[in-house]
């Protein structure tokens, strides 16, 4: 009875065991399946090889991704497949010593491959070593990833940023890369020309405060405080920095964000114009001096034209008034002579003469005035404006209006004689090329400026015609208002007419111009 109870009992056990083995087996040979089917579908190409390094695994993603079937690679040594860039085998090999020495369980290499058509791949392999419960390698599994295409992105990435280092330094404008607090990150040497300095440290080292104006650093100030405010501050400005050998020089600065390095930072190019400021200043100055020559020729025409105005009314003018006095002298003498038709025929003469003087006195009356009119430096440019519009009127045939301001307009001579002059030349451009048939002529003055505008009803001048070098009437005016601060607009529409408008700003405004001007250069 006892013999049958263990008996029993060893059975028990024995069964135990086996269902726990098949168990066991049963799961394990799950797991296998699980592993193989997941290994099987992964996108990742799985190579297993035993411990020689013989493939023994070679899964579809492989033959998908290296051209070669599982038939052509099971029971091949790793060197056989020849699938191993030559230069990299020495990193092959290395990754094999490691997994076989026992040192590293898991290793991550990278290096280039052959496709079965000897195309190049680039590929990352995650290399496993599995071991049976006894603790001893088994095999090893490798995973494997084509980052081909992401090292051609790499590489193409990196020779663009190599590029571009190699643009900023081969660049011929000052190039800085700075932070937020305007730390210097980089220069390159074209900036390091600008100051004269030999490093980047020494400009690092260099305050700002002493490598820029006064004002210049006054105004970086402003624009850091801005920028501290959450404000962005202008992307363009202009700086006068001072070189480590003393001198000041004008850059102009473009400063925009950019990534360096994968960090928020900010590039700041600058362009010297130092030659160009000089240049522009050397121009603004010929400029002037050429608008004060002009002014003083204008000047000096005028004082000609006074004077030979004066001369022809007063020498040319008496004599003729003399002749005319002799004249009327000879005629009372000739009323006397006793034969009808000497004394008939002499007093025909006498008139036909007498007229011509006449004639005469009126020509040299109306060239004085042309010359210079009396009645504008007698009774100002209102009463001058008023005279010369009925004179064009009588002789033109145009009717002519004048809206004189509301009050009394007290100009200085000069400037009286330029918008006259320029009011002259106006109607002479209606007169010969507007073909209108009225003029309206308005002038005003007020604290803002002084303006005068002359308005017909003609054709109406093109706007190239008013840009045109060749129009040498709109040019003469432009100079005229231009030497009094001045400006011209002309504006005409097809079929209603041009508007000729002069604006001159206050005496004020043009001394403080001026002044300004010549503090500039």
């Amino acid at each position: 009875m006892g013999v049958i109870v263990f008996l029993l009992i060893v059975i028990s056990l024995l069964t135990v065991i086996i269902i726990q083995r098949r168990r066991s087996a049963t799961a394990r040979r799950e797991s296998e399946e699980r592993l193989r089917f997941h290994t099987d579908n992964s996108p990742m190409a799985v190579v297993e090889w035993n411990t020689d390094f013989v493939v023994t695994r070679w899964t579809g993603a492989a033959e998908k991704m290296f051209g070669w079937s599982a038939e052509e690679t099971i029971g091949k040594p790793i060197m056989e497949l020849r699938m191993i860039y030559e230069e990299d085998i020495p990193i092959v090999q290395s990754v094999m010593q490691r997994l076989t020495d026992g040192k590293s369980k898991y290793v991550v290499s990278s290096n280039r491959n052959y496709t079965k058509t000897r195309q190049v791949i680039q590929c990352e392999w995650y290399n496993t070593i599995l071991y049976n419960s006894k603790g001893e390698m088994i095999s090893v599994m490798s995973q494997v990833l084509d980052i081909t295409e992401r090292k051609q992105t790499e590489e193409a990435l990196r020779r663009a940023e190599e590029n571009f280092r190699r643009s900023l330094d081969d660049s011929p404008l000052g190039v800085r890369i700075v932070t937020i607090e305007s730390d210097t990150v980089y220069a390159n040497r074209a900036m390091l020309n600008i100051y004269g300095y030999d490093s980047i440290e020494e400009l690092k080292t260099t305050p700002l405060k002493e490598r820029c104006t006064p004002e210049s650093y006054a105004e970086f100030k402003i624009r850091m405080e801005k920028r501290k405010r959450g404000g962005d501050g202008p992307s363009e400005y202009g700086i006068s920095i001072v070189r480590k050998d003393g001198e000041v020089r004008q850059l102009q600065a473009f400063r925009k964000e950019i990534v360096w390095d994968g960090e928020r930072q900010y590039q700041v190019i600058y362009n010297d114009i130092t030659e160009r400021k000089r240049a522009e200043e050397e121009l603004l100055a010929s400029r002037e001096q050429m608008r004060a020559l002009a002014g003083r020729l204008q000047a000096v025409r005028e004082e000609e034209r006074t004077q030979i105005a004066r001369e022809i009314h007063d020498e040319l003018g008496g004599a003729l008034t003399g002749l005319k006095i002799d004249f009327s002298l000879l005629t009372k003498a000739a009323l006397k002579i006793e034969n009808e038709t000497v004394r008939t025929s002499l007093l025909a003469g006498m008139d036909s003469m007498n007229e011509s003087v006449d004639s005469t006195i009126q020509t040299v009356r109306r060239i004085a005035m042309e010359l210079r009119p009396d009645v504008l430096d007698d009774l100002g440019l209102v009463a001058a404006l008023e005279w010369q519009l009925k004179d064009f009127e009588k002789r033109t045939g145009t009717r002519c209006e004048l809206f004189p301001p509301v009050e009394d307009v007290s100009l200085d001579a000069d400037l009286s004689t330029a918008l006259f002059r320029i009011f002259q030349e106006a109607l002479t451009n209606v007169a010969r090329h507007s073909g209108a048939t009225e003029v309206r002529v308005r002038l005003r003055a007020d604290a803002d400026s002084s303006t005068l505008e002359v308005e017909d009803n003609g054709k109406g001048i093109k706007k190239e015609k008013t840009l045109s070098k060749e129009s040498l009437g709109l040019l003469g005016m432009r100079e005229r208002a231009e030497m009094f601060g001045g400006r011209i607009t002309v504006t005409g529409t097809p079929g209603t007419g041009t508007t000729v408008t002069v604006e001159i700003p206050p005496v004020e405004t043009r001394e403080r111009d001026r002044d300004q001007g010549g503090a500039a250069g």
